[in-house]
C-alpha cells in the first residue's frame, strides 16, 4: 500500500510539472477532491455505523474523546516552540505555525496576512510536511508508537488526505476517532493561528 501511495504521489507530481493532465479534468478539480473526500468519509461512516462496538466505545468514552484532538493541539503548539533555536522567530510566532496542524492551506494564509509572507511560506512547508510524512510513514507510526500515532501526525488532515492510510493501517475505530479529531482541529485552527498571530504582533 505504501508503494501504491508513494507512486501516486511521484505521479501526479510528474504530471503537474509537465503539464500531462487534461484540462477538463484541472477545471473541476475542486468538485473531483470533494466527490472523493465524501465517498472516503461515506465509507468510513457506514462502516462505523454498522459496527455496534464502536458506537457502544464512543458512548463509554464520551467527552473524553475530546483529549485527543487537545492532545494532538497542545503537542503541536509545544514542539514548535523549538523552532525558535533554528529560525529567527519569536515564540509567539513558532506557536502560530504549530498550531496549524497539518492544515496548511488555511494556517500559511492566516499567517501570510496576519504577519509576513517568509513566516507563511516556512508554515505551508512545516503543515505539508507533516501530512506527507504521516501519508508516507503510517504503516511504522503504527507499529512503533500504536493505532492513534498517525492519527495525531495527521492532525487536522486526519478527517481528509490521510484519513485513506489510516483506516488502511488502523481499524474502523480509529479511523472514526481520526474524523471526529480532524473535525474539532479543523475548527480550532483558525482560530489559534489568528491568536498567536494577534499575540506575536504585541
Amino acid at each position: 500500500m505504501i508503494i501504491l501511495i508513494i507512486s501516486a504521489l511521484i505521479i501526479g507530481i510528474v504530471l503537474g510539472y509537465f503539464s500531462l493532465i487534461p484540462s477538463f479534468l484541472l477545471s473541476n478539480i475542486d468538485f473531483i477532491i470533494t466527490a472523493l473526500l465524501m465517498m472516503l468519509l461515506f465509507v468510513v461512516g457506514f462502516e462505523s455505523g454498522s459496527n455496534k462496538k464502536i458506537i457502544k466505545d464512543m458512548k463509554k468514552y464520551g467527552i473524553k474523546i475530546l483529549l485527543i484532538p487537545l492532545a494532538v493541539m497542545i503537542g503541536s503548539i509545544a514542539f514548535s516552540a523549538a523552532a525558535v533555536l533554528f529560525f529567527n522567530l519569536n515564540l509567539f510566532e513558532s506557536f502560530a505555525i504549530g498550531a496549524g496542524v497539518g492544515y496548511y492551506s488555511l494556517s500559511s494564509i492566516i499567517i501570510t496576512q496576519l504577519l509576513n509572507s517568509e513566516l507563511g511560506v516556512i508554515a505551508f512547508l512545516a503543515n505539508i510536511i507533516r501530512e506527507t510524512l504521516t501519508i508516507t510513514m503510517a504503516p511504522l507510526l503504527v507499529r512503533f508508537f500504536g493505532m492513534l500515532s498517525p492519527v495525531a501526525s495527521a492532525g487536522a488532515t486526519s478527517m481528509d488526505t490521510s484519513l485513506g492510510v489510516i483506516r488502511e493501517y488502523t481499524n474502523a475505530e480509529t479511523a472514526f476517532i481520526a474524523v471526529l479529531s480532524g473535525i474539532i482541529l479543523t475548527i480550532a485552527v483558525p482560530i489559534l493561528v489568528t491568536l498567536f498571530c494577534n499575540m506575536a504582533i504585541i
